[in-house]
């Protein structure tokens, strides 16, 4: 009978899968989190099936308060980012998409990795399962304990595996806009809700969180709370969220200033010239040439990758997916830092362009300093981003997650013994 309830639980392995793999590629942007909920409910609710089939042990109140939980991460989501994120989320997921996308095409062999990777985690999960399973006698408290403790850890695990990479890659990424890693970092809370649950009982369940600080009396059991338990799942929310969201905005700031700063530059050597009492053309054509050397640099160290030149030659119409890549490349543009810098310095060799032919028409001396008013204009409107770049403050969202962090750390220390007492008195 064994090999028949592991035969069974194979199949209805294979088929949440499948369930799980149909409602995430029918997702629209709109509704992708109550989607991604969706399949947190769908997930919990197969894996109690699973440790039913295996074990016979069954606990309604336990799967409930499971879901509870998640419940809780979603509308909290919701709520953060009424308050911290932008109300425009179709933009930023676009951005999202497309870093995705250009990440895949500059590193294919490390995305192939990556799928499979997930591929043999999925293989691998009930091997792992079925060699506790046939090891212990079941049913048995021993054996039921045991089989319940891999289906945690091994939840776990792998949902980490596969997912936090990508969430800490976006977090660090200096080449997204703020309301976008704002965005991702307050998308995961739901995520990572679920992830902590399944860490905090899992970690309860092989007795490495014994000591506790205080305790709750509710009904007949006790929400304890574990300082060891605590450090580890406050570190694993600053280690996943908080520290790659402040790695990546020091990043992208330094970086959004190090483009304007060099496009100040460009304007002041261009300024320095008109103003220069005897206007020298041969240093125009200089600095023309400067730029395009810039230019041609970008290029060449890959700063900036150009779909269209990636898949030139593909018909895009006859490639799932390709088009939609197309479409939010294109869109998501101008939230790029490189390529706002890439469109300055081909407008500004543009502009260089013109005065190389125009220039040296121009007699009166008024007239040239004309242009160099213009370009002082621009000039300070660099200045005037540089400067706004510099007054932003994201620890204000850092200390809001950190709150937050210290929080559901306590409460998932509590959750976790609660939990496991359950399932041990079920």
């Amino acid at each position: 009978m064994k090999i028949l309830y592991f035969v069974i639980y194979v199949v209805l392995y294979v088929a949440s899968l499948a369930i799980l793999q149909q409602i995430s590629s029918k997702q629209q942007k709109k509704y992708s989190r109550i989607v991604a909920q969706a399949n947190g409910f769908i997930s919990t609710i197969f894996l109690f099936i699973f440790i039913w089939l295996l074990t016979g042990y069954t606990n309604f109140i336990l799967v409930g308060a499971f879901l509870v939980v998640q419940i809780l991460g979603f509308f909290l989501t919701k709520l953060l980012i009424t308050f911290l994120a932008s109300d425009d989320e179709e933009t930023p997921t676009a951005q999202i998409l497309a870093v995705g996308a250009e990440w895949g095409a500059r590193h294919p062999y490390v995305f192939l990795f990556f799928g499979v990777l997930s591929i043999l985690i999925l293989i691998v999960y009930p091997i792992i399962i079925g060699i506790v399973y046939f090891s212990h006698e079941i049913p048995s408290t021993e054996g039921t304990q045991s089989v319940i403790k891999y289906f945690l850890f091994l939840n776990f695990a792998i949902s980490s595996i596969l997912a936090v990479p990508s969430v800490v890659g976006l977090l660090v990424s200096k080449n997204i806009q703020d309301d976008t890693r704002t965005l991702v970092m307050v998308q995961q809370i739901a995520g990572l809700f679920t992830l902590s649950m399944w860490l905090a009982l899992a970690l309860w369940a092989s007795g490495l969180a014994e000591t506790n600080w205080f305790s709750l009396p509710v009904g007949e059991s006790n929400l304890a709370v574990s300082p060891i338990l605590l450090i580890i799942i406050f570190s694993f929310f600053g280690f996943v969220v908080l520290f790659p969201y402040l790695i990546g905005s020091k990043r992208a700031k330094t970086w959004r200033q190090k483009l304007l700063k060099r496009e100040r530059n460009w304007l002041e050597k261009l300024i320095e010239i008109l103003e220069f009492p005897k206007l020298q053309m041969n240093d125009v054509e200089s600095l023309r040439q400067e730029v395009g050397g810039e230019i041609t640099q970008l290029r060449e160290r890959k700063e900036i990758i150009e779909f269209e030149k990636q898949f030139g030659n593909l018909d895009v119409d006859d490639i799932e997916g390709l088009q939609q890549v197309f479409d939010v490349d294109k869109k998501t543009r101008n939230l790029d830092p490189r390529f706002n810098h890439f469109a300055f310095l081909n407008r500004f060799q543009s502009e260089l362009d013109i005065l190389v032919s125009e220039l040296p028409a121009v007699k009166r001396r008024p007239k040239i300093l004309e242009y160099a008013e213009i370009y002082r204009d621009k000039k300070d409107e660099i200045t005037k981003k540089i400067e706004a770049e510099e007054s932003k403050n994201p620890q204000i969202y850092a200390i809001v997650i950190l709150v937050l962090t210290a929080v559901a750390s306590a409460l998932f220390s509590a959750f976790g013994k609660w939990a496991w007492e359950r399932f041990t008195s079920g």
